[in-house]
């Protein structure tokens, strides 16, 4: 594999060139013969064009997939300027399906955004997610709201929930009302807390995720594996 780009950084810049980008499927659209993949990792998105001649090697695939694609990058006719990488996009010319994916603790993310509308809110909201080995949905628990993150830190309540549902795994999701998913001193406080107390219980802490204009997972940059990078 051998990545030129990274998700988030292409430009007009780059308009005419051949790139090969390796990313998460953070969304996925059909339209006739014509399939549109919003390809993510760290640093961002780009949105990946399937035209006939390839669209058939990607029925497959869904979100969470991660997929390396090759292509050319091209100026959009719909440019998004809510996206860093709004005035692009590959139109791919070859894809390879490097993982498929199970249910994962950032398509939870995904669905719990939808239903709670977490990118929306005005104030801060942080919920735990409770799964099994399979990362099926047991119970979900709303931890905190506004500036009260003292039940975030209450290791024996966070637990007493997870244990009550028979879970072995749990997740934690919460929003940024500013749109900046970057994690702050706080966040990187809490989550090592927990992390400490699910080791001692051996649950698994599966993820961090924090939810603004983009997503952050604290296990993508592998803070959960004890490295931040």
């Amino acid at each position: 594999m051998k990545r030129t780009h990274s998700c988030g950084e292409l430009s007009m810049l780059e308009a005419g060139q051949n790139v090969t980008l390796i990313g998460w499927v953070a969304k996925r659209r059909n339209f006739g013969s014509l399939v549109f993949i919003d390809l993510r990792d760290r640093t961002g998105i780009t949105q990946c064009v399937f035209d006939e001649t390839i669209s058939d090697q990607i029925t497959s695939v869904r979100n969470e997939y991660i997929l390396e694609v090759s292509g050319k990058v091209c100026e959009r006719k719909d440019k998004n300027p809510k996206m860093a990488t709004g005035d692009i996009e590959i139109i791919v010319e070859k894809v390879t399906i490097i993982n498929s994916a199970e249910t994962t603790p950032l398509l939870i993310a995904d669905m719990a955004n939808s239903l709670y509308r977490l990118d929306k809110q005005a104030e801060e909201y942080c919920y735990l997610i409770a799964l099994n080995t399979k990362c099926r949905v047991l119970g979900t628990f709303e931890l905190a709201h506004g500036n009260d993150k003292s039940s975030i830190t209450d290791c024996k309540g966070i637990f007493t929930r997870i244990l009550l549902t028979g879970a072995n795994s749990f997740a934690l999701i919460h929003n940024h009302p500013s749109g900046d998913a970057t994690p702050s001193k706080d966040d990187f406080y809490i989550t090592e807390k927990i992390k400490k107390s699910s080791e001692i219980m051996n649950i698994d802490f599966l993820d961090h995720i924090i939810i603004g204009d983009q997503f952050y997972s604290m296990r993508e940059t592998c803070f959960l594996q004890g490295k931040q990078i």
